[in-house]
């Protein structure tokens, strides 16, 4: 696997957005979800071991999302739509014409759009804690209730100091990860993104609802969701799968929204993710 070397592109609307690629072989993309940082995520406990496997046998685009990370932190835009833009100049500066995209989370409801908008350019997605209707978009009043109340927390206590919002987080997506790991994850986070920053995400993943878009998504897609997801439930997941017409759903008996190292599940999940992703490659 090559050393990583982080670019540059510019948006149509004048964003800078670090990206960069590392392995070799076919390409996949990876679609950016909620939070990240393009150097960081390489010690994340449940992003470094899926973006290890992936770079080990193929070129692995990766970007940070506008608002954070490496990322102008700068935007007049934060959009569901502008999220998808921005995957595709992403595709567009890396020189990718087609390939299988991974996402994870609110990723994958970005990457079906994708597929759907520019169905010749994606060969297939793997999805990981897949979700396509937000929280405040659902139809139980306690998700609208609780998608306020972590948007007012995150943007009021997203910079305190141990224990914190982002501690909280942590716990709920990688609660398999050591005590340390999820210390180092919600220090981390703090360089990730602004509190002010995560107010305006969570106002668009909050609302996200991308099933009229589901029909259109005729790719294959592999949606992989630990039973014990407390972040995004299965059950989500099966909505989404539902909707798509080429998709297949695979359950895994962990609490992991992100899969860790030490999962008991993560040895299955790593043998899915790359047969999938190595026959549509």
């Amino acid at each position: 696997m090559n050393a990583q070397e982080v670019q540059y592109c510019r948006t149509n609307d004048g964003v800078n957005l670090a990206w960069t690629a590392v392995g070799d072989g076919p390409p996949v993309v990876k679609a950016p979800n909620w939070i990240g940082h393009l150097e960081l995520d390489w010690r994340n406990p449940g992003f470094s071991p899926i973006c290890t496997s992936i770079a080990m046998k193929h070129r692995l685009v990766r970007f940070d999302a506008r608002l954070n990370g490496l990322s102008d932190w700068e935007a007049e835009t934060c959009s569901f739509d502008s999220f998808v833009d921005d995957l595709e100049a992403v595709f567009d500066v890396a020189g990718v014409e087609r390939a299988p995209i991974v996402a994870m989370s609110q990723g994958c409801s970005v990457a079906a759009a994708f597929a759907a908008r520019r169905p010749e350019r994606v060969s297939a997605i793997a999805m990981i804690g897949a979700f396509s209707v937000g929280r405040a978009k659902r139809k139980s009043k306690k998700d609208l209730e609780r998608a306020e109340a972590m948007r007012k927390m995150m943007t009021a206590g997203w910079d305190d100091d141990f224990p914190s919002m982002r501690d909280l987080m942590a716990q709920i997506i990688i609660p398999g990860a050591s005590d340390e790991e999820r210390r180092q994850t919600a220090r981390d986070m703090r360089e990730m993104i602004s509190p002010e920053n995560m107010g305006r995400y969570r106002d668009v993943i909050d609302y996200i609802d991308i099933r009229h878009l589901l029909p259109s998504v005729e790719v294959p897609c592999l949606l992989c969701h630990s039973t014990g997801d407390r972040m995004q439930p299965v059950e989500q997941g099966r909505i989404f799968a539902k909707g798509l017409p080429n998709a297949r759903l695979i359950t895994y008996e962990s609490k992991n929204h992100l899969m860790t190292r030490n999962d008991p599940e993560w040895p299955r999940l790593e043998r899915d993710l790359t047969a999938f992703l190595f026959a549509h490659s």
